[in-house]
C-alpha cells in the first residue's frame, strides 16, 4: 500500500500539513493519473481541493484579453478523515496475548499434522490388537458354523413338521371314512 500514489499523496499532505492548500504536482510526473487519484480522494472525502488560478493571456493582435485553465492538478489539503485513513493503513503491532498464543498455535498445529500423517502405535498395542483380531475372526467363523448347523436343523424340523401334518391329515381322513364300528 505504501507504493501507491494514493498513499504518497496522503503521506505528503499529512507531513506538510500547515492548514494551507499544497501543490502536489511534484509527486507524480503523469498529470492525468495524478488528477484522477486526487478526484478519487476528493470523492471519498479524504482531502479538500482548490483549483489553480487561471492563466491569463493577452492577444495584442486581436485586442482580446482572457484566461485559460491551468494544466496543473488542483492544490490539496488533507482532512481529518484522510489522516485517520492514513493511520489505518499503518501496520498494527501484535498484542501481547497474540504473541503468546501464536507459538502454541503453530506447535499444536504441527503436532496435529504429524499425528495425522505419521500415526504411531506401540508394538505391544499392535500385537494386542492383532491377537484380538484373530480371536474375533475365529469367533466369527465358529458363529458362522453354528448358524449353518442351526439352519440345517431348522430345515429338518420343517420337513418333519410337514410329514407330521401330512400324516395327521391322512389319519383324520381315514377316521372320517370309517366310523368307529364298536359303538
Amino acid at each position: 500500500m505504501k507504493h501507491t500514489l494514493e498513499y504518497k499523496i496522503l503521506k505528503h499532505l499529512s507531513e506538510n500539513d500547515n492548514g494551507k492548500f499544497l501543490d502536489i504536482a511534484e509527486i507524480e510526473s503523469n498529470i492525468e493519473l495524478l488528477k484522477s487519484v486526487i478526484s478519487d480522494l476528493k470523492e471519498r472525502k479524504l482531502i479538500l481541493t482548490k483549483p489553480y488560478p487561471r492563466i491569463p493571456w493577452d492577444s495584442s493582435i486581436r485586442g482580446v484579453i482572457g484566461s485559460s485553465p491551468s494544466d496543473k492538478p488542483e492544490k490539496c489539503k488533507i482532512k481529518l478523515s484522510g489522516k485517520e485513513y492514513l493511520e489505518s493503513l499503518k501496520p498494527q503491532p501484535i498484542p501481547k496475548f497474540q504473541k503468546i498464543y501464536l507459538p502454541f498455535f503453530i506447535l499444536f498445529g504441527l503436532f496435529g499434522v504429524y499425528k495425522t500423517f505419521l500415526p504411531s502405535i506401540s508394538k505391544a498395542d499392535y500385537e494386542n490388537l492383532k491377537y484380538q483380531s484373530e480371536v474375533f475372526e475365529s469367533q466369527v467363523d465358529s458363529l458362522t458354523n453354528e448358524s449353518q448347523i442351526y439352519k440345517d436343523s431348522l430345515a429338518q424340523l420343517n420337513q418333519q413338521l410337514k410329514l407330521y401334518k401330512k400324516q395327521s391329515i391322512i389319519d383324520s381322513s381315514q377316521t372320517k371314512k370309517y366310523p368307529d364300528v364298536n359303538k
